[in-house]
């Protein structure tokens, strides 16, 4: 089980129940189950990767203001994977990143969408 991460995800739960987001709503639900299981499940690791790749995509291209930040996420998550697995940082280190660096920009990317938006 990864707290760290749980934590991290469960502010999306908070923005659904806010403002009826769907999007963040299976953010939430897709996030615990792979952070639950401690992403030793490798179908809800790529489901966990596809959704979030996804979401940015979606986000970047029809809100081309307020999904500016959703382009950079991908280049740090692979930052953050390679100092990983290359031992240039340890669990603790990287799951701070990951939520730091890339949960929580995509929560408030997806925050700003919604209050923008009207979503």
């Amino acid at each position: 089980m990864n707290i760290i991460c749980m934590i991290g995800v469960s502010p999306s739960l908070i923005i659904a129940y806010k403002y009826n987001s769907i999007h963040s709503l299976c953010l939430f639900i897709i996030g615990i189950l792979n952070h639950y299981h401690n992403s030793k499940n490798i179908y809800l690791k790529n489901i966990d990767r596809f959704f979030c790749l996804s979401l940015g995509i979606y986000g970047s291209y029809y809100f081309n203001k307020t999904g500016k930040i959703f382009n950079y996420i991908p280049i740090l998550f692979v930052i953050n994977y390679i100092l990983y697995i290359n031992n240039y940082i340890n669990k603790l280190s990287s799951n701070i990143f990951h939520v730091l660096f890339i949960q929580w920009p995509s929560l408030y990317s997806i925050y700003k969408t919604i209050i923008k938006n009207k979503l």
